[in-house]
């Protein structure tokens, strides 16, 4: 190896110690190799302790001794300084000007109303830890609670006090919905129990402020609904039957109506079967894979 080295193909990872961990790059990949400048260009990005030991080769109590120095410089930034040991400290170039800290990141992620995990996903932090810094921002007036009444609540959600409130109205749910939307993508939006948005949905639909895209089934799992004033085509009953007119298998209602095989057959066919507006092809095999739906 020593030759090689000496030659300029290779390149030690560790020019400066004599270690066990010491390991060889070609001379070609010396960015691998932990100086102050690869390590401030790896970290351009968020990075753990492991993740800057793992990139260059190292034991994690080597490559303290190389970036350690950049800490105490001021070079690489943490984004705990309150926590400087903590485990889940994250390290970022200092000159990449960004406040990286894990308040101001949970600001920015809760303009929108955010649970605790996915806040912790964010951080990369367990959800128990959580309450440390959500505590302080909530004590300070920057984040609000969606249920401060239920502290403990499985639906509870974060968002930034600076964040306006969104109130389900008639305006905001026609704004949201001028794409078809289900029940859970509503209640999310508006960050309320589905079983109050289901209340608010009918209560809209009565009105002709919002329509079903399938009102042959209103309580269908797939039920989407979209501003009244879209024109979009609907999953009715006629669509249906002038559909099979000439015979159909499940899969090709399930492309026509992007509805799945098992829904299309429980909620729309069987039902028309019994009502004897569409037939089977093959009456004597209820589940035959060649099995087809029409009507007359």
């Amino acid at each position: 190896m020593q030759p090689l080295v000496e030659r300029g193909k290779l390149c030690l990872t560790i020019p400066s110690y004599a270690s066990n961990t010491q390991r060889y790059v070609n001379a070609e990949n010396a960015g691998l190799i932990p100086t102050e400048e690869t390590i401030l260009d790896f970290c351009k990005e968020l990075r753990t302790r492991t993740e800057i030991a793992k990139y260059f080769g190292l034991s994690l109590f080597m490559a303290r001794k190389h970036y350690d120095p950049l800490i105490e410089s001021g070079k690489l930034v943490g984004d705990t300084p309150e926590s400087p040991r903590s485990k889940w400290q994250k390290f970022i170039a200092a000159d990449i000007g960004v406040d990286i800290s894990k308040t101001a990141r949970i600001l920015e992620f809760c303009q929108i109303p955010k649970t605790r995990n996915e806040i912790a996903e964010l951080l990369g932090i367990n959800h128990k830890y959580l309450r440390r810094y959500t505590a302080s921002l909530i004590e300070c007036g920057k984040l609000r609670m969606t249920k401060p009444e239920s502290v403990q609540s499985i639906d509870q959600k974060y968002v930034a006090s600076n964040v306006e409130a969104i109130i389900l109205s008639a305006e905001t749910i026609r704004a949201f919905c001028i794409t078809p939307k289900s029940r859970k993508e509503i209640a999310e939006y508006f960050g309320l129990k589905r079983q109050l948005v289901q209340q608010c949905i009918n209560k809209y639909v009565a009105a002709g402020i919002l329509k079903r895209t399938m009102p042959i089934n209103p309580i269908c799992k797939q039920q989407r609904f979209v501003d009244s004033a879209i024109e979009i085509e609907l999953f009715t009953e006629e669509a249906l039957l002038e559909f099979c007119k000439t015979p159909r298998s499940k899969d090709e209602l399930y492309r026509r109506f992007s509805i799945s095989t098992k829904c299309a057959v429980g909620n729309f066919i069987y039902p028309l079967i019994e009502k004897g507006k569409l037939k089977r092809t093959i009456p004597e095999y209820k589940h035959h894979k060649y099995q087809r739906f029409y009507s007359e």
